[in-house]
């Protein structure tokens, strides 16, 4: 049973990793149509140029790396006392 539940928290790590991927890389693309009045988007779905919605998506994307650093980490203290018995 500890096996799915390591599983089920690899699942939602990535998940969490690949929404920060998307949000910072849509930041890029709403910073680039801001400044240089591109349209760039994908599929005809246009990234708004507007760096109210680009602070946003940087916000996010920053919140959601962070979240999946922090949660992927081990800490020393617990790798260190595991194997020890006193």
């Amino acid at each position: 049973m500890q096996k799915y539940g390591s599983f089920m928290k690899s699942i939602i790590q990535l998940i969490i990793q690949t929404m920060a991927f998307v949000f910072v890389f849509s930041f890029l693309f709403s910073l680039l149509n801001y400044l240089f009045d591109w349209h760039l988007g994908l599929k005809g779905q246009e990234v708004p140029g507007d760096p109210r919605a680009a602070t946003l998506f940087l916000g996010i994307g920053l919140v959601c790396a962070a979240i999946s650093y922090f949660w992927g980490r081990k800490t020393p203290a617990a790798s260190q006392s595991s194997g020890r018995s006193a």
